[in-house]
């Protein structure tokens, strides 16, 4: 009974680590995916805060908005490589 327990769970090792690898590895894939767009959402909502107060100040001092340029936005390489 023993030996039938070392044979099966040697077995079960062979099998469910590269199982387990595979789950890993997708998760990481996963989690560096879901870092990416939050940081594309981000990078979104900065440049939307960036166009709100310039137009808050063009409002502000009367001028007319298409007068004002827009504040430059300097993306993260990390995106154009994806």
């Amino acid at each position: 009974m023993f030996a039938a327990g070392l044979i099966i769970g040697s077995l079960v090792k062979r099998v469910a680590k590269p199982a387990i690898r595979g789950v890993v590895k997708a998760s990481v894939g996963i989690a560096l995916d879901v870092r990416q767009a939050v940081q594309a959402a981000s990078e979104d909502l900065q440049d939307m805060a960036a166009e709100a107060a310039a137009e808050s100040l063009v409002g502000q001092s009367g001028e007319d908005s298409q007068s004002v340029r827009r504040p430059s936005v300097r993306r993260s390489s990390t995106l154009e490589k994806a």
